[in-house]
């Protein structure tokens, strides 16, 4: 219920601030509006029904290396993090997690609430890690890139593959831990590579094809949505008994699907803006901003224009 309601006022506060360009945006100050058209220079290239080039999309490889990145980043978060409680208790760590988490038997809970408090701390830890070391893992990788300390694909591949391999070596030392403890640890650290992994994904998109960010993130998010349904799903048909090689088994399965990720992504990977991206845009005249543009109209546009010039 808290996260539907959350949901509704975000919506509330986006339909009111949200505008769809500086312009139109009546909180704005002139200093910074401004500033913005004098960033983005004189707007003579209206955009008009984008035509996406679809078969160029879906034959891309660099594309599909962000596409299986993310369905990948999407499974191991639902196979581990979000089952954190049922996985510790399942790897029978009844003694020590009834120690940390809140899994002891109610006659012997702490009255004071101290479980509790440590129960939801834990909890909520790789969500902390995750939300603060993907600001700071994004700020480090803009000044690599700002300096030129190396090219954009060189840091994306640095980030999402080293994020992978590094996941990979945790979820093989959560097999062999031994304290409830230690995997809190071990999962929070997975969480600080999920960070960077996030850090490079979420931009990726955009580097391939500025035009068509939109559709490359909308399909591998309906991708990555697939993972996030067949994950639980998966655990939950494994790991019937709760036994703790019925989870090393799901541990197993996610890091093979890591490792296969960063393989794929780093012989496939790439922030260079594609050929197919490279569409020349359509340009009218400013007095006929209302006309569709699209490919059939590029020729006639262009003669129309190469006439205006010659008069």
């Amino acid at each position: 219920v808290i996260p539907g309601l959350l949901g509704l006022v975000w919506f509330v506060a986006w339909w009111i601030l949200v505008k769809e360009c500086p312009e139109r945006d009546p909180h704005i100050s002139v200093e910074e509006l401004k500033y913005i058209q004098n960033s983005l220079g004189p707007q003579e290239k209206i955009y008009k029904a984008t035509i996406h080039p679809w078969r160029e999309i879906l034959t891309s490889l660099p594309f599909w290396a962000i596409t299986v990145a993310h369905f990948v980043e999407i499974w191991g978060f639902h196979s581990l993090i979000n089952q954190l409680p049922d996985f510790v208790k399942g790897l029978s760590y009844h003694q020590s997690y009834t120690k940390i988490l809140l899994f002891s038997n109610p006659r012997q809970t702490d009255t004071s609430g101290s479980y509790l408090k440590r129960d939801g701390f834990l909890a909520v830890l790789p969500f902390l890690v995750t939300a603060g070391l993907m600001q700071l893992s994004g700020q480090v990788a803009d000044w690599l890139l700002a300096t030129g300390f190396t090219m954009a694909t060189i840091i994306r591949k640095l980030y999402i593959c080293g994020a992978f391999l590094g996941e990979v070596v945790l979820l093989i030392v959560l097999v062999f831990l031994n304290t409830a403890s230690g995997v809190i640890v071990c999962v929070s650290l997975a969480s600080a590579f999920q960070a960077c992994t996030w850090a490079a994904l979420s931009a990726n998109h955009l580097e391939l094809a500025p035009r068509h960010a939109g559709v490359l993130m909308g399909v591998s998010q309906t991708v990555a949505t697939l993972a996030a349904i067949t994950s639980p799903l998966f655990t939950g048909f494994i790991v019937r008994n709760k036994r703790a090689d019925e989870w090393r088994l799901v541990l197993y399965v996610a890091a093979a699907l890591y490792l296969s990720g960063a393989v794929f992504y780093g012989m496939f990977g790439s922030a260079e803006k594609q050929v197919w991206a490279e569409e020349p845009p359509c340009i009218v005249k400013e007095n006929d901003c209302n006309r569709r543009c699209d490919r059939r109209h590029t020729k006639e546009i262009r003669a129309t224009h190469v006439q205006v010039l010659t008069i």
